[in-house]
């Protein structure tokens, strides 16, 4: 009888040992989804991984705890916890993997304490974005505004998007206007367009619960070349677009690019001028509406 529990207390060490021993193991990142969400490591059932199980992976720079949503007999996948963090690492990294409860206890408080365990993996992304703006008020030197019945516009952009926070966003890029101006005396249709460079600061807010969609303000600037034609005479001259206000609506979609919808004021001032002919100064508010394609 003392020899079976002998045997017994030494299985349950040798086990215990064993399950300790892997509680902080060496794993290789097969896949990340583009959404940076979710992950697969090659252990599954047969290594004591079950379905809803949370574990920590971390490295030098970052940790993260992550639940499994799929387990295969050697394979499962994992989503972020924190809908509020992506996932720092890269395919085929090499990371510690924890499923111990005390490790857990003991890498949160550290989390807390160093900001610098922490890493935000900067996103680099393109949008496209289309607007209709209408003018709010103007002003055309040596011109009677009422003149001007009614302005409208088309714009286009194509911008470069850098974050390198939670929060923050800059975006630099190529803007086109195509602006129609009606006068009523005479009757004419005055067409303007604008080519100008583009820069934009945004602050993205906490994902609205239980979705990784977000509220964002912003605010920026433009300036380029205008150029306006008025009975087949051009005139010509530099546009400031300044200031830009902005508050929008990001939507991510499951490939992991994202909708924008955002509500618009901005102020823009030209000087242009004919061939040997004082400039002439337009300035205009506009209010637009805005969509975008983030990919």
């Amino acid at each position: 009888m003392i020899r079976f529990a002998f045997y017994i207390t030494t299985l349950l060490f040798l086990y215990t040992f064993g399950q300790a021993l892997r509680a902080d193991e060496l794993v290789v990142i097969k896949a990340v989804s583009s959404s940076r969400k979710r992950f697969v490591i090659q252990k599954g059932g047969i290594d004591g991984v079950s379905k809803g199980q949370i574990s920590v992976f971390s490295n030098k720079y970052a940790t993260v705890a992550a639940k499994a949503t799929e387990v295969t007999h050697t394979y499962s996948m994992w989503v972020v916890q924190d809908p509020r963090a992506s996932f720092p690492f890269d395919k085929d990294d090499f990371i510690a993997y924890s499923n111990s409860v005390d490790t857990m206890i003991l890498e949160i408080p550290k989390m807390k304490e160093d900001s610098r365990e922490l890493v935000f993996r900067t996103e680099n992304r393109w949008i496209l974005r289309g607007s209709y703006a209408f003018g709010l008020s103007q002003s055309v030197s040596e011109t009677n505004t009422n003149q001007i019945t009614n302005r409208t516009s088309f714009q286009f952009e194509g911008l470069y998007s850098y974050k390198w926070g939670p929060h923050w966003e800059i975006l630099g890029g190529l803007r086109i206007d195509r602006d129609n101006a009606t006068q009523s005396e005479p009757a004419l249709d005055i067409p303007t367009q604008r080519t100008m460079a583009a820069a934009e600061i945004l602050y993205h807010f906490d994902y609205i619960r239980g979705t990784e969609n977000n509220i964002y303000v912003g605010t920026g600037f433009a300036y380029g070349k205008s150029q306006t034609t008025v009975e087949d005479t051009v005139s010509a001259g530099p546009a400031l677009v300044a200031p830009i206000v902005k508050i929008g609506y990001q939507k991510k979609l499951e490939s992991g690019s994202a909708l924008l919808f955002e509500a618009v004021t901005e102020s823009i001032a030209t000087s242009e001028s004919f061939t040997d002919s004082e400039p002439q100064t337009t300035n205009v508010v506009n209010a637009k509406m805005s969509v975008g394609y983030k990919f």
